[in-house]
């Protein structure tokens, strides 16, 4: 829109502004001079029939004291005076009589003028504007009871005069007070042109150096108007300037910081006072398990993280939550408050949430670990002390109690050494600092050599031992010593869980780009819902046999140690047939002679 067309839309708007508000003025004021002359002119009509009502109803009474009603001559001599008319109701008839004219015939009154008969009756008068069909309408009514010589009701009276009485009267007030609205519109609309012109002539100065800034020129000088606006226009000159290097710089640090925030891994949300999203990042949102729309909704757990972030805004303190996600992460929300400059009026809150899962998980594992580190290694050391304390009190003299005594001592120390050779183990595979020596092993001699190492075990148990491979020549890049602990773990539990008259065999043989190698047992097998967690330190799955030697962190330096050689392992059993334990390691082809 043209500079000149902008400055005549707003002198337009003034000065309709102005006339429209004298126009409302001078409408509200009529109306309500008008409705005031009516209510005074009703007021003035109803005074003038309730003091002629003190003419009429004596009259009235002598006629009802003699049985009869008043007759046509005498009610329309007391309608001439009272310069209204009269209407009288017989109660003992129920037939109304009204002036009109010379003619004065009785005649049943409609249903409403009876029910406002009645009403004269129960009260014993009325005034005002009521509605009588005897009369054709609204009328100003002013009613009084007949009663005879025994004070007994007999009739009722009313005076009446039409309402358009008061019409002609406000016709003749109506034309001086248009005279008067129209010369006070004929005002108002000079006022409105005079205090229209008063304002938008400096606004149309501070306009026009207003279009200089924002065409970022500095020719001011050539700006008409008073020397004020000439100053201003050289201020506002500066301040386009300074305005705008703030704003680039502003620009600029923000996007700096829009990049930090989004490149965190924490979860960001931030709100103004009134609680409604200002900030968040990618991070938050997949914290939340929504999208930016279900944020800005609340829907789940976006909607208890907006719910806080009001709360705190309201309290003024922080607070912190933690929900469950569907895929079964844990997230946890800190909400503190952000108060301005002076810190003395809150701006809004800030939200920071983490993925707590991992941290909850390995607090978890080191309760459990201290745990059960503590229940294996106070159950040799109970044994232990047991043996101990009868031998120095004396108790056990006999030399083959005490030699028994001994024999529990030693194998409750074996137990112990084991346990915290595991333990030291399973921490070195953990950290790494165990070097391995990868290189071409030939696992078929590896299984025989493991097979001889527990024969004795075996064969004191009745398991027999048995090595099952198709080829004589299979090899695989691994560790020597650890594949040989590995196998001796897996022995060990096989032999432990085989009763006596059991096979347990060695098996070995070539599975593509793989060595699978292990060993299987005809033993009582696993639970299959177990299955998932006998890799897990110091886990049993046989309760009943908690106490047979094990320390439950075979299986787990097992895994490690295959892992390590950047290989798998896998059990599969089920209860009353067995299990079996396999390991998988990369292929080797055999070295040349």
């Amino acid at each position: 829109m043209p500079h000149s067309h902008r400055k005549q839309r707003l002198y337009v708007q003034i000065m309709a502004g102005f006339t429209a508000l004298a126009i409302a003025a001078i409408v509200v004021t009529g109306c309500f001079c008008l409705f005031l002359f009516q209510r005074l002119a009703v007021r003035r009509h109803l005074s003038e029939l309730d003091a002629s009502m003190e003419t009429v109803v004596p009259v009235a009474r002598t006629y009802a004291e003699g049985g009869a009603a008043p007759d046509g001559y005498h009610v329309n001599e007391i309608s001439k005076l009272t310069n209204a008319q009269v209407v009288y109701w017989n109660a003992r008839t129920g037939l109304a009589r009204e002036s009109a004219g010379d003619s004065y015939t009785p005649a049943s009154p409609s249903p409403a003028d009876l029910a406002l008969f009645r009403r004269v009756l129960a009260g014993g008068g009325i005034s005002g504007v009521y509605s009588l069909d005897c009369l054709g309408g609204k009328v100003m009514l002013q009613g009084a009871l007949v009663s005879d010589s025994s004070g007994e009701a007999a009739g009722v009276v009313l005076l009446a005069r039409e309402l358009s009485i008061i019409q002609r009267y406000a016709s003749n007030f109506f034309l001086p007070l248009m005279a008067g609205a129209v010369f006070a519109l004929i005002l108002s609309c000079v006022s409105s042109w005079y205090f229209a012109r008063l304002i938008c002539r400096p606004i149309e100065h501070l306009e026009s150096a207003a279009a200089h800034v924002r065409a970022n020129t500095r020719d001011f000088e050539n700006v008409s108007g008073p020397l004020e606006v000439e100053n201003l226009g050289g201020a506002l000159q500066d301040l386009a300037g300074q305005l705008n290097r703030s704003i680039d710089s502003l620009a600029a640090e923000r996007s700096r910081l829009q990049q930090v925030v989004n490149g965190i891994g924490e979860g960001l949300i931030a709100v103004d006072a009134s609680g409604r999203l200002i900030h968040h990042n990618e991070a938050a949102l997949d914290l939340c398990g929504c999208d930016e729309d279900g944020l800005r909704a609340g829907t789940g757990e976006a909607g208890e993280l907006m719910e806080l972030l009001r709360r705190v805004i309201a309290a003024l303190e922080r607070r912190s939550t933690v929900w469950q996600l569907p895929d079964g992460r844990s997230v946890q929300a800190t909400v503190r408050p952000i108060y301005d400059d002076g810190a003395e009026r809150v701006s809004g809150a800030v939200a920071l949430m983490l993925d707590v899962s991992e941290s909850e998980r390995l607090e978890q594992m080191r309760r459990d670990y201290i745990a059960n580190i503590s229940h294996e290694l106070r159950t040799p050391l109970t044994g232990i002390r047991g043996m101990v304390e009868p031998l120095l009190d004396g108790v056990i003299d006999e030399e083959e109690e005490k030699q028994n005594s001994y024999r529990i001592i030693y194998q409750e120390t074996v137990r112990l050494q084991k346990l915290i050779g595991d333990m030291l183990d399973m921490s070195r595979l953990q950290a790494g600092r165990i070097e391995l020596d990868l290189q071409p092993i030939e696992i078929v001699s590896m299984l025989r050599a493991a097979r001889q190492r527990v024969l004795s075990n075996a064969s004191a148990k009745g398991v027999s031992l048995a090595v099952d491979c198709p080829e004589e020549d299979i090899w695989c890049q691994a560790d020597e010593d650890r594949v040989m602990q590995v196998l001796i773990i897996l022995l060990d539990n096989a032999i432990r869980f085989t009763p006596s008259g059991g096979v347990v065999t060695l098996f070995a043989r070539t599975d593509g780009e793989w060595t699978a190698f292990g060993v299987r047992d005809t033993g009582c097998g696993i639970d299959p819902k177990d299955l998932p967690y006998i890799w897990e330190r110091f886990f049993k799955a046989d309760r009943s046999r908690s106490r047979d030697g094990g320390t439950g962190l075979g299986l787990s330096i097992a895994r490690l140690a295959v892992e390590l050689m950047e290989g798998r392992i896998c059990a599969q059993s089920a209860l009353g047939s067995g299990a079996q334990f396999t390991v998988r390691l990369r292929a080797q082809e055999a070295p040349k002679a």
